[in-house]
């Protein structure tokens, strides 16, 4: 009786040391499959020896800050250089040409170019685009010049973490990206199918966007803006277009004018003004033969 207590016992430990190692099996072997349960849900399933796919948007970005190499964020900074700077110009044509010359020497271009002039002064508003590295050596040129420098303000902002932040998401999108799309072509059904393809079109979307920010973020770092206003006295006296002086030298300038532009009207209607001439004439005569009667 004993013995075959044993031999039940140990038959029994083999049975169940059997079952576990096919499970342990099953789980090792098993690939990423979807649930029957709608939405993001459907895709969190995978394998743990796997990097496995985001359930949601929160382990996504999880998953990217841990992508971030701090070391390159410090050695690689991401600075947007601007600045603003006024001149009073002593010859403007010369000035304006100077830095017509300085804009081709140091690779720049104008983003902008606007002049506006009156009676008494010449104004030129410049926008110029500078390559990052040659921006310290325009700006030096520029202040050595022999105009007087009336106003002046740089600024620099740092957007290295939001350079590297949105750069570690591109990538990591992309790894999904590509899961997604190779789990497309073993789909089992439609609405698995339905499903993966919604996952990619959310995921290219947020690529999409991310790289539309990077180039931007990566345009503004490459060229550092310069904004310079210079202003030139017709008089001789170098004084700023809003002065006292200016805008009264303007506003006599601008009545004469006035006076011309009316005499100049009024000989475009020259037969209309003949025709009321005669008649007046005419009116006068009448009224005088009128009371002489």
């Amino acid at each position: 009786m004993r013995r075959y207590i044993l031999t039940f016992a140990i038959a029994t430990a083999l049975l169940f040391l059997g079952c576990g190692n096919r499970s342990a099996d099953m789980l090792s072997t098993e690939n990423v499959a979807l649930s029957d349960i709608p939405g993001d849900a459907a895709f969190a399933k995978v394998d743990a020896s796997q990097s496995p796919v985001p359930a949601n948007a929160e382990e996504l970005n999880k998953a990217d800050l841990e992508n971030v190499d701090p070391k390159t964020t410090v050695q690689d900074k991401k600075i947007i250089r601007t600045g603003n700077i006024s001149l009073e110009a002593k010859d403007i044509k010369n000035t304006k040409r100077s830095i017509d010359a300085m804009v081709k020497k140091y690779q720049a271009y104008y983003e902008q170019d606007n002049i506006s002039a009156g009676n008494s002064y010449t104004n030129y508003s410049l926008t110029v685009r500078i390559p990052a590295a040659n921006f310290e050596g325009f700006l030096k040129e520029l202040e050595n010049g022999s105009d007087k420098i009336t106003e002046k303000s740089m600024q620099a902002n740092d957007v290295s973490m939001q350079y590297y932040d949105l750069s570690s998401r591109s990538k990591s999108k992309r790894i999904y990206l590509d899961r997604y799309q190779k789990m497309a072509g073993s789909a089992k059904s439609v609405k698995e199918l339905l499903e993966i393809e919604e996952q990619i079109r959310k995921l290219q979307e947020d690529i999409d966007s991310n790289e539309s920010m990077l180039r931007n973020l990566s345009g503004q770092v490459s060229y550092s803006t310069l904004s310079i206003n210079i202003y030139y006295s017709v008089s001789g006296n170098i004084s700023s277009p809003n002065s006292f002086g200016s805008k009264l030298k303007e506003a006599i300038g601008s009545g004469a004018a006035l006076i011309v532009d009316i005499v100049i009207g009024l000989l475009s209607i020259w037969p209309i003004v003949v025709l009321l001439i005669t008649g007046a004439v005419l009116f006068l005569r009448w009224k005088r033969k009128r009371l002489k009667n």
